[in-house]
């Protein structure tokens, strides 16, 4: 009889070796999870033609799923929450540009799953614009970084 503990552990290694019996391209480094799988999507370009080489990030049915769809802000952090972890979100920022004052600097998330939040919050949210699915990104690291300090006290 195994202990259940013993199944968490067995459980947990093998989420952690999941990306890679998948086979499936994971762009950060995060634990949150092979939650991304790399695949050429087709996307709309700003003078309305249709770009056939951009490669994006899929976002798992299941996590959208899980998603709170009232508004687009609530989607937003809810697909980051499902990608990264608080510790993840809170160790980078959306531009990788620090903050003068402190003088530090956190690495920016990829650009190519940046921008698959953004196709992905736009195809269920198409009155937003990028800059306000933007701000939601911005506001989702600000805030993840504030409460793993709170933690930290």
């Amino acid at each position: 009889m195994i202990s259940s503990m013993q199944q968490l552990t067995e459980q947990h290694s093998d989420r952690e070796r999941k990306p890679e019996e998948e086979g499936t391209s994971t762009a950060h480094t995060s634990t949150a999870g092979p939650s991304l799988q790399s695949s050429t999507t087709h996307l709309p370009l700003e003078d309305g033609g249709i770009s056939t080489d951009a490669v994006c990030l899929d976002i798992k049915q299941a996590i959208k799923d899980r998603c709170n769809k009232a508004t687009a802000a609530k989607y937003t952090n809810d697909l980051m929450h499902g990608l990264y972890t608080t510790a993840f979100m809170a160790a980078h920022s959306v531009t990788g540009l620090g903050v003068s004052s402190r003088g530090e600097t956190r690495p920016s998330l990829p650009s190519a799953e940046l921008t698959k939040i953004v196709c992905e919050v736009k195809s269920v949210f198409k009155e937003k614009t990028e800059a306000e699915i933007k701000g939601y990104r911005r506001q989702k690291l600000s805030n993840s970084a504030k409460i793993l300090k709170r933690k930290t006290f």
